[in-house]
């Protein structure tokens, strides 16, 4: 009874990855065919990387991104911005950092303003992320659930009790 609600990180910024493709998309559909190509293969995989990740070509390349195509690197910096909310320590830091952060959101980014909403509807189930003594997310869980989703598509006719034991009882599960 004493349970919270909490909406798992990885889902919130699921959400913002989500908006930054939609805007990628948008710009691709308005260019010609062989521009179209290029911005689909080299960007989207560059757009959705984090800049520690990315190599020394790979900055190079976002730099031109920058220079040719400021509405996506608009997106970029969005993202980025929407991803060091969780780098907060305390929520109401990050309740005022996503206030922010929303703030300089264009109008006309219709998934950026689509995500401000829904996070509007959903704010304490959000902020209460950081309510928790340690900020834990729900992967493990959802991970065993993807991998029992795998066995039983895999076993089909199995009753659950032979699906179960597979799952428990498996090498890696020992692990």
């Amino acid at each position: 009874p004493q349970a919270r609600l909490v909406i798992d990180k990885f889902h919130v910024v699921k959400m913002v990855s989500e908006a930054l493709e939609y805007e990628r998309k948008k710009l691709q559909k308005a260019v010609e065919k062989n521009e179209r190509l290029n911005i689909k293969k080299s960007m989207r995989w560059l757009t959705l990387k984090r800049p520690a990740n990315l190599s020394e070509e790979e900055k190079y390349e976002l730099d031109l991104v920058r220079k040719h195509y400021p509405e996506i690197a608009l997106a970029y910096d969005l993202k980025e911005a929407f991803y060091g909310i969780y780098n907060e320590t305390d929520k109401y830091s990050a309740m005022s950092t996503f206030e922010a952060w929303s703030n300089v959101v264009p109008s006309n980014m219709e998934a950026f303003q689509s995500l401000i909403k829904t996070v509007h509807n959903h704010y304490e189930d959000i902020f209460a992320y950081w309510d928790a003594s340690e900020n834990i997310t729900n992967s493990y869980t959802e991970a065993m659930n993807g991998v029992m989703k795998v066995a039983n598509r895999i076993g089909r006719g199995y009753s659950f009790e032979v699906i179960r034991a597979r799952i428990l009882y498996a090498k890696r599960a020992r692990e």
